[in-house]
């Protein structure tokens, strides 16, 4: 064997000695679950509507959030990530704009109406560079403008005591996420729930309003029949 090939093999044998050294976890994707959860101010959601990557790699949860144009909101991993560094980025900035907050945290900020992604990479920052495999995340945002105007597709809606049924709105622009705030002027004669679903509880007329973020309004008649006409 020649002199050559004698050194090849032993920086081979030496490579593979310091691979196995250390912390080898620290040295390969992260092994630990990596949790991303939508956080409002100080509250954050529960954890129906997080983001997870299980132990194994590269598998994870749906995480999906809907957010208005101009609106801005936060994504935090919660998982202890020393050792570790992170980079957000922005599938589409036209449509979501993200900044990098800490290693845990990135902000997003609804630009255009679309969707986009929040594409977070993981990577170790213990071990040989080639064996720092990054582990990527994917958070998808809708964008859409806020509503400006609302309708009812009806101005009365009949209902038998007991029973239910939804109301039929219109908003503009049709593209729109938005959801009214929904309220009733008797709620002795009927209730309406947020998805605009009325319930009669005794024979009589009523109003149900049907309110925008920016203040837009809109009302319809409500009339409860008794079971038995």
């Amino acid at each position: 064997m020649n002199y050559r090939k004698q050194i090849k093999l032993a920086l081979i044998a030496l490579v593979m000695i310091l691979c196995t050294q250390g912390k080898p976890a620290a040295a390969k994707a992260p092994k630990i679950p990596v949790v991303a959860t939508e956080i409002n101010g100080k509250q954050a959601l529960d954890a129906s509507g997080s983001l997870q990557r299980s132990k194994k790699p590269g598998t994870k949860k749906n995480f999906q959030k809907k957010i208005f144009i101009g609106d801005s909101s936060s994504l935090t991993l919660l998982d202890d990530l020393d050792g570790y560094e992170t980079t957000f980025k922005s599938s589409n900035p036209s449509i979501l704009k993200v900044s990098k907050v800490s290693e845990n945290t990135c902000d997003y900020y609804g630009m255009s109406a679309g969707t986009a992604t929040i594409q977070i990479r993981i990577r170790s920052t213990s071990g040989l560079f080639f064996m720092n495999r990054p582990t990527t995340l994917k958070a998808k945002v809708s964008v859409s403008p806020h509503a400006v105007s609302i309708k009812f597709k009806h101005s009365k809606y009949k209902i038998t005591k007991s029973k239910t049924r939804k109301v039929r709105i219109t908003l503009r622009p049709s593209i729109t996420k938005e959801k009214p705030v929904y309220t009733i002027l008797n709620t002795r004669i009927a209730t309406i729930n947020k998805k605009g679903v009325l319930r009669g509880k005794r024979p009589g007329t009523t109003y149900v309003t049907a309110t925008l973020a920016n203040g837009v309004r809109a009302k319809c008649k409500i009339v409860v029949k008794s079971a038995d006409k």
